[in-house]
Parts: C-alpha cells; structure tokens; sequence
C-alpha cells in the first residue's frame, strides 16, 4: 500500500480547466481554486491535527473527527444538513494469503468541495483520476455530486473483483471436494467463508446508504445524480445476490464434508462390527475350550484341535455368506 506518512492532494477542475498538485495544508486549496471548480482533496494517513483543521475550515460537524479516526466503524451515511459524510470500507485481496482486508475511508462533501481521507498512501481511484485528467466521460462536465458517486463507484467495483475471484476459488472448492473431500480443502474452504463474511460486513451496509440516498431528500446530492445511484443500487443488489449464492455454496461444501468423514466413519464402523460379530461365536467356542475341566467332551481326542480350527473358520466363512446375502457388505 506504500508509505503510511501523511499526504494532502489537490485536484482542481471545470470542464474547461484541471489542476493536480500536492498541497501542505487544507487551507491552501483557496489560492488555486475558484468557488465555480469542484475541488477534490484526498487525505492520506488519518492525523488528528489534519481532521480538526479540516473541520475548521469547512465548518464541519465535530462527530465527523469521530467517525473518520474510528476503523471500526460500520460503512453508514450521515447527513449534517450542510454537508454529507459517507463512511465506506476499501477492500483490498492479497492473492500471496488470499486474504481480504479493508481501509477505512471517509468521505465528506460540501458544495462543490469533496473530501476522502483514508488510512494510507494508495487507493482504487486512479480511474476516476485518469478521466479527470484526460477529460472523458462526463467527470468534468458534472459537479461534485458526480465526484462522490464516482468515487463510490470505483470501490463497488474492486468488490466485484475480489467476489469475482472468490467465486472462481468457491466453483473449485465444490467441485473438488465432491470429487476428493480431505481436509487441505476443508482449511481452503474454510478461509474462503472467512473472506466472504469480511466482505459481507462490508457490501451489505452500502445498500442501507444507497437506500437512504435515493429515499431521502438528501440536500448536499442533487436530482441529477439519482440515476446513477440507482445504477449503484442494483450493482451492490447483484453483488448480494452473488455473495449470498457464494456463502450458501460454502456452506453446502462444508456438509459434504462433514457427510463424507461421517460416511467414511460409519463404514469403518460397520467392517469393524462385522469383525466383532465374526468374532463372538469364535470367542465362545474358544471360551468353553479355555475352561480346564478335567472331563470334557473330546478334550483327549487327537483331532479336536484341528476340529475346533476348521469349526471356527467354517462359522467365520457361513457368516461371511449370510452378511453378503443380505448386502450388509
């Protein structure tokens, strides 16, 4: 993710006009840009004397700090009639561990000022970055409404990325273990159900935001963002459905699993008890010819010892038949 110190960027555009610079201080940003630009400034590393200038500056509300220093905080919206903030989780896959984990990132706007301040130096805006520069798409022609959408935007679609390639690893995982179940894959799917719930935690609260945008006369979003937030709606809707069709088939791996090792525990079982049943008319004969009676039928016959073995494999064989006959093995 690169170096964790403190980094302030600028980015200034119209449809006309782009400036990108780093600047020392959030107050800096009047000298280059006019109040008809969207400004865009991007924090990175969350520092407290950052936050309280910040909020000084743009006269934000104070539980801002709060909620932008707390990396625990769940992905919600706030809205402060004046200003907005949108705390939201970019998910990240380290394809050495297969693992996914999360920066916590918070996003302010006011006006046509847009803030997003995140824990380190790095994120999944260079695409919005690019278009700003090269002027494509619409970016420049729209305000700082479009700003936060797109910014939105990009991080709903590293989720589809990382679902895309825990989708690949879920279709492997059950179809392996229906071929082989064994416990490497168990460890595999395991750390697959693990990443799928961090994800959940994260993907699932972003509906709860949209649906408050799109319901609610949110006064810092103007009507002609709704679109594309309703575009955003359905694809963190297909991303549930996705996840939750994922997290199932986790679960159904997991019971085969478990079914296969309680099958394969149950047919160990039933050779063993078959042995022991084989066994116990064997252990009786052996059992009354082990007492030491004096006088006992053929206890002094010369072939009684031969007779008892050829008696005890006999049983052991009509036994074998009958359990064969009646498919019990």
């Amino acid at each position: 993710m690169g170096d964790e110190k403190l980094r302030i960027t600028l980015i200034c555009y119209d449809e006309k006009e782009f400036l990108e610079m780093e600047i020392k201080s959030l107050k800096d940003y009047k000298k280059y840009c006019t109040d008809r630009k969207v400004v865009w400034l991007n924090i990175d590393g969350i520092c407290d004397d950052v936050l309280k200038e910040m909020c000084e500056v743009f006269s934000f509300h104070p539980l801002v700090i709060n909620y932008a220093k707390n990396k625990r905080q769940r992905p919600t919206i706030k809205d402060f009639d004046d200003h907005l903030m949108i705390v939201m989780k970019m998910l990240y896959m380290e394809d050495k561990y297969e693992k996914v984990y999360g920066e916590h990132l918070t996003i302010l706007k006011k006006g046509n000022i847009v803030i997003s301040i995140q824990e380190k130096i790095g994120d999944v805006f260079n695409d919005v970055r690019e278009r700003i520069r090269e002027g494509r798409g619409v970016v420049r022609k729209m305000g700082a409404d479009y700003l936060v959408y797109s910014l939105m935007d990009s991080i709903v679609n590293t989720y589809f990325q990382i679902l895309e390639k825990l989708g690949e690893e879920v279709v492997f995982l059950e179809d392996a273990m229906i071929i082989k179940p064994r416990e490497e894959l168990f460890r595999k799917v395991h750390r697959v159900k693990i990443n799928l719930i961090y994800l959940r935690k994260s993907i699932w609260p972003l509906r709860e935001i949209l649906n408050y945008i799109l319901r609610e006369e949110v006064s810092s979003l103007g009507k002609e963002t709704r679109p594309y937030m309703y575009d955003l709606y359905d694809k963190v809707v297909q991303l549930i459905d996705s996840l939750e069709t994922y997290r199932e088939m986790m679960t159904d791996t997991l019971n085969i699993y478990l079914t296969s090792i309680s099958n394969k525990t149950n047919e160990i079982m039933k050779i063993l008890t078959i042995i022991s049943t084989i066994f116990i008319p064997l252990t009786f004969i052996t059992g009354i010819y082990g007492m030491n009676f004096r006088y006992m039928p053929e206890i002094y016959w010369r072939w009684g010892y031969p007779f008892a073995l050829l008696l005890m494999l006999t049983i052991a064989v009509i036994m074998l038949i009958f359990f064969r006959k009646k498919k019990w093995i």
